[in-house]
C-alpha cells in the first residue's frame, strides 16, 4: 500500500512539473497562438538597447539579481535583467498603464 502511494505522489510530481514546463515555454504567447500551434523562429526586430548603468553592472551584478529574483535563463546573448519596468524605457503611455 504504502508503495502504491509512493508511486502515485511521483506521478502526480512528474506531471506537475511537466505543466510548470509547459506554461514557461508559453508564458509569453497569447492563448490563440499557443492553440494554433504557430512557433516564433526568428526575433521580433527592435531598437531597443539595455541602458548603459544596466550594463556597467556586469555579469556578477545579474547573477546576484537573477539569484535574488528566483530567474533562471537559458540560451545565447540573454540579455541582463532588470529590476524596475522604468529600467525598459518604455514611452509614457505604456508607462501610465503599469502604474
Amino acid at each position: 500500500e504504502q508503495d502504491r502511494i509512493e508511486l502515485s505522489r511521483k506521478e502526480e510530481e512528474e506531471r506537475i512539473l511537466r505543466e510548470a514546463s509547459q506554461v514557461q515555454t508559453n508564458a509569453l504567447q497569447a492563448a490563440s497562438e499557443v492553440a494554433s500551434g504557430l512557433v516564433y523562429t526568428e526575433p521580433m526586430p527592435s531598437t531597443w538597447t539595455i541602458p548603459r548603468y544596466i550594463l556597467e553592472g556586469g555579469e556578477e551584478s545579474w547573477r546576484k539579481i537573477r539569484e535574488q529574483w528566483h530567474m533562471e535563463v537559458e540560451g545565447v546573448d540573454v540579455p541582463p535583467p532588470l529590476r524596475r519596468f522604468v529600467d525598459m524605457k518604455f514611452p509614457p503611455p505604456i508607462m501610465d498603464s503599469l502604474r
